[in-house]
């Protein structure tokens, strides 16, 4: 279907009208962002989840009650679980550490690690680049891992 040219010119200048309006927009969201510090109070948001104290992950809509002092918050769930699982994954690198913090100013002495790379883990050992999933050796790593797969890819936030 061919269009007039009044039509054709009629929808070029709607079109116009509507960016001009989506510039105008942009530009405002631009300014504000640049005028408003990326900090806790202004980054919150109105929905969250929180681990309380049985270790539950709980869904929160804030609207009604925003309390920035409450910054154990996270964005997404799989960041709260993912904090949880740290927090278990902790206990569990102590022990099989030998009950001692590796040494990451030695750069001597092999740390064997796991971490992810894109979306997939990756068993590695590294001298003195800091990684939370850090063993002495890599028996006690891979045996860690056997034994912790789901805790381990929680905190990496990856699917098993």
């Amino acid at each position: 279907m061919n269009m007039t040219p009044e039509k054709e010119l009629e929808n070029l200048i709607a079109l116009q009208k509507i960016g001009e309006e989506r510039i105008l927009l942009l530009t405002e969201q631009i300014e504000k962002q640049k005028n408003t510090p990326l900090n806790w109070e202004n980054c919150f948001q109105e929905q969250g989840f929180y681990i309380n104290n049985t270790s539950e992950i709980i869904g929160i809509d804030v609207k009604e009650n925003r309390n920035v002092n409450n910054k154990n918050v996270f964005r997404a769930e799989k960041e709260a679980k993912s904090a949880l699982a740290m927090a278990q994954l902790s206990h569990i690198i102590w022990v099989a550490n030998g009950c001692e913090e590796l040494n990451w100013s030695d750069a001597f002495t092999s740390k064997y690690v796991i971490s992810r790379v894109s979306n997939r883990i990756d068993m590695d050992f590294f001298d003195n680049s800091y990684r939370f999933l850090a063993f002495k050796t890599s028996v006690i790593r891979d045996k860690v891992y056997e034994e912790n797969k789901q805790l381990i890819h929680d905190y990496l936030m990856i699917s098993l």
